[in-house]
């Protein structure tokens, strides 16, 4: 996700700069002004490079450009990771940051997570002892009960 908003932070402005400006050199024609003064000052201002304070309005026969595809935009994005060293080193410490948090988290949650299945095991071993206790009580109150008719029989048939 970062590399994605790295690569859009870098394409924003390159795109934007590969946008043909008003009376430049690749033949597009400058939008109509009204005023010799306003048309001298936009063609005077793009030519020298600076930008206009107020850019001019897109005119019916000026169509925007298309937008460039997927690959210009990676191959854009690619051209300024490999021009710059230093932005591809902090992508990569980035991702290997990332990622050791991400396995960190996993491994605290792994950790946690053993800790309460242990806890389950021992909660069904608790239950099942107390089970086993139940029914053996269970067992002596129905001997005990069974004892207790056999002598209650003898002594009626005596």
């Amino acid at each position: 996700m970062r590399i994605l908003i790295a690569c859009l932070m870098v394409l924003a402005p390159l795109v934007a700069s590969a946008q043909p400006a008003a009376g430049s050199a690749d033949g597009a024609a400058a939008p109509a002004a009204t005023g010799s003064a306003a048309a001298g000052s936009a063609t005077a201002g793009s030519a020298a490079g600076s930008a206009d304070p107020a850019p001019a309005l897109p005119t019916a026969a000026a169509a925007a450009p298309p937008a460039p595809s997927p690959e210009q935009l990676r191959a854009t994005c690619a051209a300024a990771m490999n021009a710059d060293p230093t932005f591809a080193e902090d992508i990569v410490k980035s991702i290997n940051e990332d990622t050791y948090k991400q396995h960190a988290r996993a491994a605290d949650a792994i950790e946690k997570n053993e800790k309460h299945v242990v806890y389950a095991y021992a909660g069904f071993w608790v239950l099942a002892a107390l089970f086993v206790v139940f029914l053996w009580r269970r067992q002596q109150g129905l001997k005990a009960e069974i004892a207790q008719l056999r002598r209650d029989l003898d002594a009626a048939a005596k």
